[in-house]
């Protein structure tokens, strides 16, 4: 999967700012291209769940409707 991301120079260095501090804040080196992808990750982990909470809630009203229509 290929994502093409614009953002402006003005974002850019903002997050190379942030990079940079997380740099001294922790001694861990990491660029704006792996802050994106974290992010990117992290935005899919919570699409993840919140697509798992809609199935599950999907099939526990299907369950009940399903007892409703045997009578239980």
């Amino acid at each position: 999967m290929q994502l093409i991301l614009k953002i402006s120079t003005h974002d850019f260095l903002e997050l190379d700012e942030l990079c940079e501090s997380v740099k001294n804040a922790t001694n861990e080196k990491i660029t704006v291209t792996n802050y994106i992808e974290l992010m990117i990750q992290e935005e899919l982990k919570m699409k993840h769940e919140i697509k798992n909470n809609l199935k599950y809630c999907y099939l526990e009203k299907s369950e009940e409707i399903i007892h409703e229509l045997n009578g239980f």
